[in-house]
């Protein structure tokens, strides 16, 4: 996200079947999946957060007691080989989250909330899918089972997270990838995973390439002995100004700046911003970026009575390095004229609204994601 004159992600998936009113042969999409090796737990503000935004996603329940074998044997022989094989993610909660503090049962989202464990299946923030656990229901104990039971509920995942690590491991490597960084508390990003990729995802398939998605408030850095969030924020939620010089430092390592990345990095670095790297095992920036895209983050002005996008990274300038505009009729974005209609004013700055500037931006998305996936 760009804050500037202007300024205008991950959640994911996780399996479930009670059959509810729906359609049994319509298969779930699972826009995100992930690359992790194990599975992410959250809370019950984060699920009612899911909840609320629409997700699709996979959610286990724990039992009552953690030490229960029924749970271990779900999560450790059935649920975590069906992820890394897979490449979902498959998020769990506490079964106490379900419970406030005076042990009053909270909202359940349609869970039938037992001392057992459970998993439902989320379309678009409704539970469309439960599964109670009982001895003799082989979705619990046998991975066998629930694989077929997930191949007729859903549609896996070709956009995936990606930890530090692996993400590492990749720049080591020689296999061609491609990558977007984000951040799960930055507007324009929200938009993007929430609007555009819901629909994008729905035409990939088993003959697609991947796309990764870094999160970058996960990011971490090695000062001497000790690691550091790379983003820490201070008591009012503002970056610390240590943060601060290391964020910068994670943009430019990362060629998101045009710092050691004149030609696909966007001036001080902004997200959500997608590359297509072609690694030679050493370097994260420069020539092992061969292409890239920008979600928003277009500056716009007053001139007169008019307003114009007096900067993006749509220039004339960079258009001759963005191969994948030759299959789109969009004009370069700086410059273009845009109706008063379509801008927020907060005095004397002005942003794009995301509605109307979507109607460009993920044109451009499109034809940069069509090139490589």
């Amino acid at each position: 996200m760009k804050l500037k004159n202007i300024s205008l992600t991950a959640l994911i998936a996780f399996s479930t079947f009670t059959i509810a009113s729906c359609n049994k042969n319509e298969l779930i999409n699972l826009v995100y999946g992930s690359t992790y090796d194990s599975l992410k737990e959250i809370d019950y503000t984060t699920l009612s957060t899911m909840v609320n935004d629409g997700y699709s996603f996979i959610l286990a329940i724990t039992s009552s007691s953690l030490g229960c074998g029924c749970w271990s044997t779900f999560k450790n022989q059935v649920l975590t080989p069906y992820q890394i094989q897979n490449k979902v993610l498959i998020y769990y909660i506490n079964h106490n989250e379900f419970y406030d503090s005076n042990h009053k049962l909270l909202d359940t989202f349609g869970f039938t909330i037992t001392q057992d464990p459970g998993f439902g299946l989320f379309d678009k923030g409704e539970l469309k899918y439960e599964e109670k656990y009982s001895s003799k229901n082989y979705v619990f104990s046998k991975s066998d089972y629930f694989v077929e039971y997930m191949s007729s509920k859903v549609k896996l995942p070709h956009i995936l997270y990606i930890s530090q690590e692996q993400l590492e491991q990749k720049y080591s490597g020689s296999e061609p990838f491609t990558l977007m960084f984000s951040r799960n508390n930055c507007g324009d990003c929200k938009y993007v995973l929430n609007n555009f990729f819901p629909n994008y995802s729905l035409n990939l398939n088993d003959g697609n390439d991947y796309l990764y998605i870094f999160e970058c408030e996960d990011a971490v850095v090695k000062v001497g002995n000790t690691y550091y969030k790379v983003r820490e924020y201070d008591e009012d939620g503002q970056l610390t100004e240590e943060s601060k010089i290391r964020w910068q430092q994670f943009k430019d390592d990362y060629g998101l700046s045009t710092t050691n990345n004149p030609i696909y990095g966007y001036n001080s670095g902004y997200v959500p911003t997608l590359f297509r790297i072609e690694p030679n095992g050493a370097d994260k920036n420069g020539n092992v970026i061969k292409d890239g895209a920008v979600y928003f983050n277009d500056t716009i002005s007053k001139e007169g009575n008019k307003y114009v996008v007096s900067d993006s990274y749509y220039t004339n300038e960079r258009k001759e390095h963005l191969s994948y505009l030759s299959e789109i009729d969009i004009p370069v974005l700086k410059g273009l004229e845009i109706s008063e209609t379509d801008v927020t004013s907060y005095g004397e700055y002005a942003s794009w609204n995301h509605d109307a500037a979507e109607k460009y931006h993920s044109k451009l998305t499109k034809a940069f994601l069509d090139k490589y996936l």
